[in-house]
């Protein structure tokens, strides 16, 4: 088994290196102290191969594991799991809900209560069902996991939901990452765990200031109980009202190749995520 696993290391490395350099233009470094090229380091290694890693990279067993650490945090009602795309075809919302591929990410269909899949929404979710992380971005977490979609009852803000991800590294909250507007004009910002916000961009472009949520302290700490179990992960969270709702694990963000705006910027994340005196 060791040997099967360092022959696939063997051969995905130059596919790895490319599009890292492609992203970044630049080789990656391991005194470098740069997010980006740590990331890199894990793909290309061992750490994305953790057993724990692989389990909690998957959106239905994700929700198993964090139930049992916290009961602090919503999980999102699982209404149904289609495992192939001959479910589709006589698929209908057995409730306002969203279908999302539980083995990888970037897709999600929003569906009304008895809508049929049809059109683009019928396309996206056959995407969805077929995407193949570890074919694309060598991320070797997504590559063990079954190809299913998850049926999740939809959170009242719908499309336009705030995504609130927890950026930790060895158990402790660093930064958090704001997404808006995903399904339309994406916007992205970024804050430290006071709600001071870091004046930089990360794969997005900035949007307008968003308002310290209710329970920040709530969030932090779940993250934190969360990601005790790994050296780095980014656990992510949605709120309504005074409701924090679990999102999903994401052990490798945006598969090693979020640009920042600038290097400068990225080294000030950089100091934050891994300086432990901060």
């Amino acid at each position: 088994m060791a040997k099967k696993s360092l022959l696939r290391i063997l051969a995905d490395a130059p596919y790895i290196y490319a599009k890292f350099f492609v992203a970044h233009r630049r080789i990656p470094s391991r005194k470098s102290g740069l997010f980006n090229d740590y990331l890199f380091f894990r793909k290309i290694g061992h750490a994305l191969e953790d057993g724990l890693v692989i389990r909690t990279s998957d959106k239905i067993q994700s929700k198993v594991f964090v139930e049992g650490i916290t009961n602090s945090v919503q999980i999102p009602k699982t209404l149904c799991i289609i495992n192939s795309s001959a479910e589709l075809s006589h698929f209908r919302a057995p409730a306002r809900c969203v279908l999302k591929p539980s083995h990888g990410g970037g897709i999600v269909v929003f569906l009304e209560k008895h809508e049929h899949l049809i059109g683009e929404k019928l396309a996206a979710a056959l995407n969805g069902l077929r995407q193949d992380l570890y074919r694309d971005t060598k991320q070797k977490n997504y590559r063990p996991l079954q190809r299913r979609l998850v049926c999740e009852e939809m959170l009242p803000d719908g499309e336009n939901i705030l995504d609130y991800k927890v950026f930790c590294f060895d158990g402790q909250a660093k930064a958090i990452q704001v997404d808006s507007q995903r399904h339309s004009n994406h916007r992205r910002n970024m804050y430290l765990p006071d709600w001071s916000r870091l004046d930089m961009q990360y794969n997005f472009p900035a949007g307008d200031w968003i308002s310290r949520p209710d329970n920040l302290q709530e969030m932090l700490s779940c993250a934190e109980t969360i990601a005790a179990n790994f050296e780095f992960a980014r656990i992510d969270f949605f709120v309504v009202g005074s409701k924090l709702y679990f999102g999903e694990i994401t052990h490798c963000p945006e598969a090693a190749h979020g640009r920042f705006g600038s290097i400068s910027q990225e080294k000030t994340f950089s100091k934050i995520l891994f300086d432990k005196t901060l």
